[in-house]
């Protein structure tokens, strides 16, 4: 959404007004009645989407208040799987990684890769493809997964390891040194594929 110079000036100005007659000679004010005296506000100056502030007026977020949800559209989103949440492109690639994922400046993921859930890429780590990492997973280093593969659970794929073709790489198997998982391999559990070694069909646990 957008909005000119003048909405956001009045929207402020009233906000603050709103903020000082709540809080009183207290200097304290009511969360859900600022919440919902700002719903107000704002839907007045036809700017419900404008982000809520809620956090500011409730010592956690009340899924009551009736911010909930306003500020969504002017937040980017994306469908990982499990309905939308919020997301951005990478700028390094522009896949698509969730908020809750972190992904260093450094590293690349590639327009149609998802990095989502706790997952960390970083270092100089490619995604790329239709790859996906997720979970609480790690890639880093000058790691590499690319084609269909995934990489989640508590895995680690770091060093120059590559993770490719539709390879899944997950709990807490690492793939490290220069290792290559690809083919239709799956590699989990506490499994460990380290050096050069390379495995490429079936399964490899611990």
């Amino acid at each position: 959404m957008n909005i000119t110079d003048e909405q956001a000036q009045a929207a402020v100005r009233e906000i603050s007004l709103l903020l000082d007659a709540s809080a009183g000679d207290t200097g304290e004010w009511n969360g859900g009645d600022v919440c919902e005296s700002l719903f107000s506000v704002l839907e007045r100056l036809g700017l419900t989407t404008l982000c809520p502030v809620c956090e500011l007026s409730h010592s956690s977020f009340q899924p009551s208040c009736p911010f909930v949800g306003l500020h969504l559209a002017d937040v980017d989103t994306f469908d990982f799987g499990e309905g939308p949440v919020a997301a951005n492109r990478h700028p390094n690639g522009g896949g698509w990684v969730a908020d809750t994922a972190t992904v260093a400046d450094t590293a690349y993921v590639g327009p149609n890769a998802r990095v989502f859930g706790n997952a960390w890429v970083y270092g100089n780590a490619r995604v790329s493809d239709t790859a996906e990492v997720y979970g609480n997973a790690l890639v880093y280093g000058n790691a590499r997964v690319f084609g269909n593969a995934r990489v989640f659970g508590n895995a680690l794929v770091y060093d120059n390891a590559l993770v490719y073709d539709t390879a899944w790489v997950s709990d807490t198997a690492e793939v490290f040194g220069n290792a290559q998982v690809y083919g239709n391999a799956l590699v989990y559990d506490n499994a460990q594929v380290s050096d050069t070694a390379e495995v490429f069909e079936g399964e490899v646990s611990s």
